[in-house]
């Protein structure tokens, strides 16, 4: 990891709209974490370790995933620029995680350990806040992936993920993204060709 630089206009612009805060609430938190790059394919977090760094994506897509019953790969999430990525079990109960996350492609994210995060929070007020409204979203975007998946065709899904968050779409295989859609790689070719025709 190396000293944080600078930030980029369209980050702090993601942050902000994410998580409903100024720009000068997020500064005091950025002062404080370094940065950390990793290349297409690098492990973030890996299932079964316990793992207690908090990360702000800077630039790149990561993909969350489990292994279902079989040892199957099970995409849940992707997490764009401006989102926070933390292992939920290792930070809420020191316990290993239950999923992976690795590095779409080349990717920029800012790191902070717990200990100092939670120093942080306990100094401010305001810095609580932010902590409190990462975590809201985090469970709305949980809550939302389930609920869409039993309540929407994937056609829907998938053009939400187009229209929401094209480059997910742009540098992840289609076996990934058909495991989000939770449909076979077959479905999503077909949903595919009758979108974009």
């Amino acid at each position: 990891m190396s000293e944080y630089r600078p930030h980029t206009k369209p980050f702090m612009e993601r942050c902000c709209e994410l998580y409903d805060v100024r720009p000068e609430s997020l500064r005091p938190l950025l002062a404080r974490m370094r940065e950390c790059r990793f290349a297409k394919g690098d492990t973030v977090i890996r299932t079964g370790a316990r793992h207690t760094a908090f990360y702000l994506l800077e630039s790149g897509i990561w993909r969350e995933y489990f292994f279902d019953n079989d040892g199957e790969e099970t995409t849940h999430w992707f997490f764009t620029p401006g989102e926070a990525v933390f292992s939920t079990w290792s930070y809420a109960r020191n316990a290993p995680s239950r999923v992976s996350v690795e590095a779409v492609c080349d990717s920029v994210a800012l790191c902070i350990e717990q200990r100092e995060l939670e120093e942080l929070y306990a100094s401010s007020i305001e810095l609580a806040g932010l902590g409190r409204k990462i975590i809201e979203n985090h469970l709305l975007g949980i809550e939302n992936w389930l609920l869409d998946g039993g309540e929407r065709k994937a056609a829907d899904r998938y053009r939400t993920l187009l229209n929401d968050t094209p480059e997910v779409l742009r540098h992840t295989s289609l076996k990934h993204i058909a495991s989000y859609l939770r449909i076979t790689p077959q479905s999503l070719s077909r949903i595919r060709a009758s979108i974009h025709k």
